[in-house]
């Protein structure tokens, strides 16, 4: 049970008891009266768990099964060892019918330890301009056809 949870067993078992008012407690814990209400009720009914969040200890509905994340390190060992973690889960809807997303794929592969490519572009030269013949000269050029300056 964590600190919040306990804090709340506390307060609502004050009201059970009745030594608080329900709009007491439900100022102590920041929710309104009608909440606190509903978890009077459920630590009637079940107890410390009814505090508790309802899917506590579940699976996630969109969580990877074992056996995928099993089959990725294989499949990233055998032909995608040289994509990175996009262009392998773009592939992977491609080729194999395998919907991953990037972070699962990379998430995957460091707990694998395999190290995504990283290729970077070589950086280019930066040409310095040349130096005028006297400080502060520069050449002004005008590119219109009127004459401003007859």
């Amino acid at each position: 049970m964590s600190l919040r949870e306990n804090s709340r067993l506390l307060i609502l078992a004050s009201v059970d008891r009745g030594e608080t008012q329900v709009k007491e407690a439900a100022r102590l814990l920041n929710i309104s009266a009608r909440q606190a209400r509903r978890l009077l009720k459920a630590l009637r009914t079940e107890g410390a768990q009814g505090l508790a969040h309802g899917n506590r200890d579940r699976e996630p509905v969109n969580a990877l099964s074992d056996e995928f994340k099993c089959q990725i390190p294989r499949l990233l060992c055998t032909g995608y060892a040289d994509l990175n973690n996009q262009r392998v889960a773009s592939t992977l809807v491609r080729r194999e019918k395998m919907t991953v997303s990037r972070m699962s794929i990379s998430r995957i592969r460091k707990q694998a330890g395999l190290l995504a490519p990283v290729r970077r572009r070589p950086a280019r030269a930066h040409h310095r301009r040349e130096r005028r013949l006297q400080a502060g000269v520069l050449v002004q050029i005008d590119g219109s056809d009127h004459a401003w300056l007859e």
